[in-house]
């Protein structure tokens, strides 16, 4: 059962990334020719209209709003996940009545769930600090060789 498990996520990944790189390809080689698509949305739906798209971009929201707002989501998912793996584990820990072997599961499973709690905080953080990055000015091929070649 882990093997197919695995095997199956291997070709997730895999079809994935090579759909990723045929798309990032497809677009080095038509530049000037790509036209940005608008979305067609009724005005009882939530989302940017086809005003808002034409200024800013399907892409740009997509990029910008909507995957960021749904990483954080998805960050206190798993931090709230953890946080109840930590109760339970207290719970555990406190009915385990001197029996060694309950106390170290429930000792184990605290420890993870610490773990888990501290990955969660820290990749929100990263994840705020990478969204709320500007990116400004251009960089040609003298400055990024004049970046390089510093010392």
């Amino acid at each position: 059962m882990k093997k197919t498990i695995i095997y199956i996520l291997l070709v997730l990944t895999t079809s994935i990334s090579i759909v990723g790189m045929t798309t990032y390809a497809d677009g080095l080689v038509a530049e000037s020719t790509y036209e940005r698509q608008l979305i067609p949305k009724p005005d009882l739906l939530p989302g940017p209209d086809t005003t808002a798209q034409q200024k800013e971009g399907a892409e740009d929201i997509l990029v910008n709003k909507i995957l960021p707002s749904y990483a954080v989501g998805l960050v206190g998912f798993v931090g709230m996940l953890s946080v109840l793996m930590l109760l339970i584990a207290g719970v555990r820990f406190s009915m385990a009545y001197g029996n060694d072997e309950a106390i170290q599961k429930a000792k184990d499973q605290a420890m993870y769930a610490l773990i888990g709690l501290v990955i969660a905080i820290l990749s929100y953080s990263i994840i705020r600090i990478v969204t709320n990055l500007k990116y400004e000015g251009n960089m040609t091929e003298t400055t990024v060789h004049e970046i390089t070649n510093i010392g």
